[in-house]
């Protein structure tokens, strides 16, 4: 499935935290999300928080660290019922990228099921 959403972020504390909106209209209904970004300087590690107009509540914390141009993020997610493992992995670049890969193997394997690039809405035509 592909969609088009819309992504604003906004850096506070110096940088060391950052809040994201996002919106996008999936399957015909919309999406509306919000992530925040907490950064641990004496570790380099960041918590992404995310809560969304889908399921109640924030969500459990992906953890990790960027080296080099790749950050990779861990977690726990609830899925139909049973819990898996979550990779979030942001690629810096000209247009960045997001991916997510789920686990139901504690991590042993991953599956890539959903991939974002993003363009600066100053390079949209």
């Amino acid at each position: 499935m592909e969609f088009e959403a819309h992504a604003d972020a906004h850096s506070l504390l110096n940088c060391a935290r950052q809040i994201e909106q996002y919106v996008a209209l999936r399957d015909g209904k919309q999406v509306l999300g919000t992530t925040l970004r907490l950064l641990n300087p004496a570790t380099g590690e960041w918590s992404l928080y995310w809560a969304d107009n889908i399921r109640p509540g924030l969500q459990p914390p992906m953890i990790g660290k960027f080296q080099g141009g790749t950050g990779d993020f861990f977690g726990d997610e609830e899925m139909d019922e049973k819990t898996v493992r979550s990779r979030f992995c942001w690629i810096k670049g000209g247009s960045p990228r997001w991916e997510q890969s789920f686990s139901s193997d504690a991590g042993q394997t991953l599956e890539l099921n959903w991939i974002m690039t993003f363009t600066s809405a100053a390079t949209v035509s």
